[in-house]
């Protein structure tokens, strides 16, 4: 999927398909949000719509760990996710890889868009914050702490 210009014209894409996705079309229309709604888009493609993003929301309210977030941060893209997601106090960071507001509180998920819009405009860029953090969690980071573990538990021989 080429993402290309569509996104740079959308306030919001919303990417994914389930039981409330006419609510939601519907929703987006009846408030003039100019939305664009690409259903499933296939792993290999999600990198584009990250890096064509200024934010991920991950708005769950519960989620064990939420992928979507690390994906995003690898691609330099700041999150705003609920404290319901998993993943939020190990990846969010205020101001440095995003922001983090209470489950179902429409008022502070709109502040913490509008503090990371401020901080965009007034030309603070988290694509580096952003990637050192989801850099912590890779497939070679994760191997080296089991490779250590399994050390520590492995007697010498004598």
């Amino acid at each position: 999927m080429t993402v290309g210009p569509a996104v740079g014209a959308a306030d919001a894409v919303i990417v994914g398909s389930g039981p409330e996705m006419d609510r939601t079309r519907n929703d987006a229309a009846r408030l003039g949000v100019n939305a664009l709604f690409p259903g499933f888009i296939n792993q290999s493609a999600l990198g584009e719509v990250y890096a064509a993003a200024d934010v991920c929301v991950l708005s769950s309210t519960s989620e064990t760990w939420g992928l979507v977030v690390n994906e995003a941060l690898a691609s330099g893209t700041p999150c705003v996710v609920s404290d319901g997601v998993g993943c939020a106090p190990d990846l969010i960071a205020r101001g440095v890889t995003g922001d983090v507001y209470p489950v179902g509180d429409v008022s502070a998920l709109t502040g913490a868009l509008a503090q990371i819009r401020d901080e965009m405009s007034r030309g603070h860029n988290f694509a580096d914050d952003c990637r050192r953090v989801a850099s912590r969690y890779s497939f070679s980071t994760a191997t080296e702490g089991l490779v250590a573990a399994v050390r520590s538990l492995v007697k010498p021989r004598s």
